[in-house]
């Protein structure tokens, strides 16, 4: 149940496809807010875009369109599976598989779209 003193994120993406120029066109918005009016003090975030475009710039993923750390999270929770092999795909296990296969000295990383 949603407590409405609670901090709670909207997070959205859109893309405008323009002939000719695909990705000149998206948007990320991610707004905290609390229900009851109450200023947003805190969050829980462990990271940040600017943190993941240090080796993946730009970043994005699922159709190029998703660029901000915080539309991941919105999927990559700690209940989140691969429906198909029941794998996890929360972003704390993610991050850290990842992590044990690159060396600080690997080029820049791009995440497929």
């Amino acid at each position: 149940m949603a407590r409405a003193n609670a901090t709670h994120v909207l997070a959205l993406y859109a893309e405008r496809d323009q002939i000719g120029r695909h990705g000149e066109s998206i948007s990320n918005i991610v707004y905290s807010f609390i229900p009851d009016g109450s200023a947003v003090e805190t969050t829980r975030l462990i990271s940040n875009t600017e943190t993941c475009n240090r080796c993946h710039y730009p970043l994005e993923a699922h159709g190029c369109v998703r660029q901000e750390y915080v539309l991941c999270l919105m999927f990559h929770n700690p209940d989140a599976s691969d429906p198909e092999t029941g794998n996890t795909v929360n972003m704390g296990s993610m991050i850290h598989m990842r992590a044990r296969r690159y060396t600080a000295a690997s080029t820049t990383l791009k995440i497929q779209c």
